[in-house]
């Protein structure tokens, strides 16, 4: 099934822009296919219960780009860093901030993907200090 946001909205105006780069782009719920409800079940179980956000908290892409390694996912967290510093500088800079942004790689939600939890501030660190000194975004 094929979801599409309220006309005139914001995310209508982002999903119009996405179709005439990707005309074959599509928005699914993931809670209506099997196939994401299967993954949910799989990734709750191997993570003992601690990945239970997969179905409403993650939007998963397939088809357009794959991205996989701790590089590739540094680099999508450091866009999402960049891209609150310029719309919430202040949310950017606080403590709250940091901590989440720091679980997204030592925590369950991908699979603890990087367990090291002081190299994970210190790219976190590294990066707002980098755009507080005017560094592009």
């Amino acid at each position: 099934m094929t979801l599409h946001p309220p006309e005139g909205s914001r995310l209508d105006l982002l999903y119009s822009e996405m179709r005439c780069e990707f005309p074959r782009l599509t928005m699914q719920r993931k809670s209506d296919h099997w196939y994401w409800r299967w993954v949910a079940a799989f990734l709750r179980v191997i993570t003992l219960g601690k990945q239970g956000a997969f179905l409403t908290r993650f939007t998963t892409t397939v088809g357009m780009h794959l991205a996989f390694g701790s590089n590739e996912l540094e680099d999508v967290y450091l866009e999402t860093l960049r891209a609150w510093f310029v719309t919430n500088p202040a949310w950017a800079k606080s403590a709250e901030a940091r901590e989440w942004w720091v679980k997204q790689f030592i925590g369950p939600n991908y699979l603890w993907a990087w367990p090291f939890r002081r190299h994970v501030e210190g790219w976190f660190d590294a990066e707002l200090i980098r755009l507080q000194l005017g560094g592009d975004v």
